[in-house]
């Protein structure tokens, strides 16, 4: 049994597995401070309707940059992506951890929605890392791994009930910050799996070509109906999230 199971699961090595240890550190973090996200935002002076705002904000930059990242992706490559991203994610909790206000959890939710154009090249690689008669078995596989989520809220029970909310949840972002770094040295590892023409990059250039990007995409009509399909459910998920009732901060 354990033979048969090293044979079927023997894609897991090089950039699969980088990647999903990559996800299974990430996915730990990221869920920790969603438990008391919204009352987090809340103490730090913003009303219902700003927190709606924050994450509508952030919802919005993504869905702009997760386009133009696919497009850069298959153009320029993907480690460069993911490595930068995965760093630049670990510099970003830090203004959540420290922020005085909401005005910086608004600005660290735009971050990371900027942050977002790396996920088309995560999954691009893993595509490019599975043999053809594997991608079904490793796609599952990878989405299983994010059961490191399942910690997450106790991990964030425990963090409230020793601390009060605003510290518990500075500590919490502290992790995920140490997390995202983690997850930046492991994909040092990565592979590139596409030719890459770094050298040319440049903003002017990229913001130029976003307008193409667009055009690209867009013609693909079943990429139109599941972008329709990923934003009514994303739009009804962050309606649930963002109703969260309040309680009294010990």
């Amino acid at each position: 049994m354990l033979k048969s199971l090293r044979e079927e699961f023997s894609f897991v090595r090089g950039n699969v597995l980088t990647l999903i240890s990559m996800w299974a550190i990430a996915d730990f973090a990221n869920f920790l401070p969603n438990t008391y996200y919204s009352l987090y935002v809340e103490a730090l002076g913003a009303s219902a309707f700003l927190l709606g705002s924050i994450l509508s904000a952030a919802s919005l930059v993504m869905a702009f940059l997760l386009l133009a990242g696919g497009y850069w992706a298959d153009k320029y490559g993907r480690k460069f992506l993911i490595i930068s991203m995965s760093f630049a994610r670990a510099l970003i909790f830090l203004i959540f951890a420290a922020a005085p206000t909401w005005h910086f959890i608004l600005l660290g939710e735009v971050l990371l929605g900027m942050s977002s154009i790396s996920e088309p090249a995560t999954v691009a690689v893993l595509a490019d890392s599975l043999p053809p008669e594997k991608r079904g078995l490793g796609y599952s596989f990878s989405l299983a791994i994010g059961a490191t989520s399942i910690f997450s809220p106790l991990v964030a029970g425990f963090l409230y009930l020793s601390y009060k909310l605003v510290q518990a949840m500075r500590i919490a972002y502290l992790i995920v910050s140490a997390c995202w770094f983690v997850s930046g040295v492991v994909t040092l590892r990565l592979r590139e799996t596409i030719h890459s023409e770094r050298s040319e990059i440049s903003i002017k250039k990229a913001i130029k070509q976003y307008p193409k990007a667009i055009k690209e995409c867009v013609i693909v009509w079943r990429l139109f109906l599941l972008l329709l399909i990923v934003m009514i459910i994303t739009a009804a998920a962050t309606m649930i999230f963002i109703s969260e009732p309040k309680t009294k901060e010990n």
